[in-house]
């Protein structure tokens, strides 16, 4: 339970590194947030009749605001995003590989998956090793 304010702490941080269980512990809170932020706000569209066989779906207010929040979860997804590249020795700009249809996300996740390198890095320490106490505290 203490790892919880560390980890609300780096949601917005780009730099150093994340390991398996941070990334995927703050990718799950921002999918349920996202969820429940749906299901609060509720999604609703407005249909407009336009020529005949064609619709045109208006955003309502509604709409507009469950989409600037989802956009404000990227935020912190992105910035996780990149901590986990970066705990591979990668940079967080792999993540633009999101934007090839079908292909970037199955990419990406095979990535994010993968065991991050073995000691520091350019990044920073091995987020899996416990940071030793200096003897001359």
């Amino acid at each position: 339970m203490q790892q919880i304010p560390s980890l609300l702490r780096r949601m917005l941080s780009f730099t150093g590194r994340a390991g398996l269980k941070e990334f995927w512990t703050i990718y799950l809170l921002l999918c349920a947030v996202d969820v429940a932020l749906a299901i609060l706000i509720g999604v609703k569209r407005v249909e407009m009749p336009f020529p005949p066989g064609y619709k045109l779906t208006l955003l309502g207010g509604q709409d507009a605001a469950a989409m600037g929040l989802t956009f404000l979860l990227w935020i912190p997804l992105l910035a996780a995003g990149a901590r986990r590249l970066h705990d591979q020795d990668r940079s967080g700009w792999w993540q633009l590989a999101l934007l090839i249809p079908y292909l970037g996300i199955v990419a990406i996740t095979g990535i994010m998956a993968a065991p991050g390198t073995c000691g520091p890095n350019r990044h920073g320490p091995d987020p899996r090793e416990k940071p030793t106490r200096s003897a001359t505290a």
